[in-house]
């Protein structure tokens, strides 16, 4: 499987609802591509709107030894708020 699973392209970047972020997450563990950080937003029409309190920034400070893990419970603890996300590997 391809590190790549598109949902929601804007402004170059490409968003994930929650199931396929989860399954972005795993691919990269299973090919050892480390996580360097999950950001939130919620989608409209018109609109994309970073949710600046919903970041998850592992790059910082040098990185844990399982990012995967880390990804993977922040999106699970987000995943019924509506966010898309984007994997930033």
């Amino acid at each position: 499987m391809r590190l790549i699973a598109f949902r929601e392209i804007r402004l170059w970047r490409t968003m994930l609802n929650a199931n396929d972020a989860l399954a972005f997450i795993e691919t990269a563990r299973q090919q050892q591509q480390p996580i360097f950080g999950v950001d939130s937003f919620v989608i409209t029409e018109t609109t994309t709107q970073p949710m600046m309190e919903h970041i998850l920034d592992l790059s910082v400070g040098g990185l844990p030894d399982d990012t995967w893990s880390e990804a993977h419970r922040f999106v699970l603890e987000r995943r019924d708020l509506g966010f898309m996300f984007e994997v930033v590997v």
